[in-house]
């Protein structure tokens, strides 16, 4: 295993035995799916073909029982049953009845009926043995195979009661009609279907006696008698007929279930060997044109480490060729590389330097804050010392804003965020005594996250933008809500807005534009900047979760609603 990881010819030649094997797998799968596909699809056709041939029976049966009942309850039939003193008058009529529905289908050779004592009472036709009592047919019944009496081919015989339909007790017997048969027509039928060229196919009844039998069956007359021999070679297949318990047989030859495969076969043989043709072909082929140059490179590279000087002679334009004047290209920058090597690490040293600077410029940063929060809290205790309550809670609300502004987590609770802005919403209230700032919150978000410092400058737009130009001040409305929508799910929403100046619809654009190109400011004012700034802040962290729009008109006010989704 360790040669062959080692040698990139053995690789390669491992790589084309493992295609050679793959084609070879492909082919045989080929193959046997193609016969697989084959035989599926004969066997389908096969049992179609008979359940078509049950339904063209059904449908020849469905027409001589409607011939019998017209036989059967035709008023010249009735009468004859009924009036036995006038039997002799009728009987002429009787058989022109008889003989007018056996000239009607061909395959009928003959009707008789017969009274509940078994007794024959007319006939038509040729003549028939018939041993079934009356008193067992109280519904139409097929028999079994029965022959003529003058020995001619195969019949079977249709029974069929005859009820007295005005007698007030139901189901009062008068006697049965028999018809009998010829088993051409279903012999018909079988020679009409074709599943392949040499199908047998065979009608038995009940009694597992020979009723029909197609074409092919019928010049074969040994192929039953030596079944048993042969019968691996053949597919069987059976159905039933419900409506009289015969079973039609289907034998299909195994070998015809392929049919068709034989030029398949031929065709995917010979690509089979084209295939291996082009494989070999291959293996020479990059042997010579990549495997030998290789190890030519390969043993060259060992004999730079101590000849420096040394190139590589290849002239071929190919890849390889390629490959060999990079390496002499390659070889001549060393030194270079090595004088760009010393450059870097001098940068990376400076770097490094200009980082720690960095670092204390940082800690400076954080001493500053602390300074102001000091100064800050000095003023407030003096202003508790001379009573001035207004001015210690206006300097606790700007540290407490302070604190917050500083604050290093993006990722804060709405409950924090709320917090801030109710601080920030005292300074402006003393500064500003006309302008009010009321909240309307849902307490089951308080614990929710959001994105730092969003209201504030949206509440700060609504009272420098929208209030501070009015002569009777105004309020601003702050909204924290949940939307459940059926492409949003758990969406919470803010919303500031202000009963003030407002906007006209340019500038309202304008706002617009500058958060679809993401340009802070460009001649459209702090207003602008604010808002692009929440917009950029929203994206970067919700992505397409977020959505941000305004509505505004000039003298009534100014509304800002943000979505997003509840996980950050």
């Amino acid at each position: 295993m360790k040669k062959i990881r080692e040698n990139l010819f053995i690789q390669f030649l491992s790589f084309i035995l493992l295609l050679l094997l793959i084609v070879t797998t492909v082919f045989t799968m080929n193959q046997y799916n193609a016969k697989k596909i084959t035989r599926n699809n004969t066997l389908q056709l096969n049992e179609n073909v008979l359940t078509q041939l049950i339904g063209k029976m059904d449908e020849m049966f469905i027409s001589m029982q409607n011939l019998m009942s017209s036989v059967a309850y035709n008023p010249v039939v009735y009468a004859y049953y009924k009036e036995e003193e006038k039997r002799p008058l009728m009987q002429d009529d009787l058989k022109d009845v008889l003989i007018n529905t056996l000239i009607t289908d061909d395959y009928i050779s003959g009707i008789e009926l017969y009274n509940m004592e078994g007794n024959k009472l007319l006939g038509v036709g040729k003549k028939y043995t018939s041993t079934v009592s009356p008193e067992d047919i109280n519904t139409i019944v097929y028999s079994e195979q029965i022959l003529s009496d003058d020995g001619d081919n195969v019949k079977y015989a249709i029974y069929y009661p005859i009820y007295d339909l005005k007698n007030v007790q139901y189901f009062t017997k008068l006697g049965i009609c028999v018809f009998y048969l010829s088993v051409e027509n279903i012999t018909d039928f079988l020679n009409e279907v074709r599943i392949t060229d040499h199908t047998y196919l065979y009608v038995i009844d009940k009694e597992l006696n020979l009723l029909a039998q197609n074409s092919i069956a019928k010049k074969d007359q040994d192929f039953l008698q030596n079944l048993e021999k042969i019968k691996d070679r053949y597919y069987v297949s059976e159905m039933k007929i419900d409506r009289n318990g015969w079973t039609i047989i289907s034998y299909v030859p195994i070998t015809e279930l392929l049919q068709g495969l034989d030029f398949l076969n031929k065709e995917m043989k010979m690509l089979y060997i084209f295939s291996i043709g082009i494989l070999v072909l291959l293996v020479y082929f990059c042997y010579k044109a990549v495997i030998n140059p290789l190890h030519q490179i390969d043993l060259f590279v060992k004999r730079n480490s101590t000849h420096t000087d040394e190139r590589m002679d290849y002239k071929s334009r190919n890849e390889i060729g390629t490959l060999a004047r990079n390496l002499n290209r390659m070889l001549d920058e060393r030194d270079t590389m090595n004088r760009e090597i010393q450059d870097s690490q001098k940068k990376i040293y400076e770097t490094q330097l200009a980082k720690k600077q960095m670092e204390i410029l940082a800690y400076r940063n954080q001493i500053n804050p602390h300074f102001l929060y000091n100064t800050l809290e000095c003023i407030r205790a003096m202003a508790m010392y001379q009573g001035c309550e207004n001015v210690s809670e206006l300097t606790v609300a700007l540290s407490n804003v302070l604190r917050y502004a500083v604050k290093g987590e993006n990722i804060v609770c709405i409950k924090d965020e709320l917090n801030y802005i109710q601080e920030y919403s005292k300074i402006i209230e003393c500064r500003f005594s006309k302008i009010r700032i009321e909240l309307e919150i849902d307490n089951t978000l308080l614990e929710k996250k959001m994105v730092r410092l969003i209201l504030q400058p949206l509440v700060e737009n609504a009272v420098f933008h929208g209030l501070e130009p009015m002569i009777n001040g105004g309020k601003v409305w702050i909204k924290i809500y949940k939307v459940n929508g059926k492409t949003k799910r758990e969406w919470i929403y803010l919303s500031v807005e202000d009963n003030g100046f407002g906007m006209n619809g340019q500038r309202l654009q304008e706002i617009y534009n500058s958060m679809r190109d993401d340009e802070i400011g460009k001649e459209n004012g702090s207003q602008s900047i604010g808002l692009v700034n929440i917009y950029q802040r929203l994206k970067l962290t919700y992505d397409d979760n977020m959505e941000l729009f305004i509505t505004s008109e000039r003298g009534k006010g100014t509304k800002v609603v943000i979505g997003f989704a509840e996980t950050v």
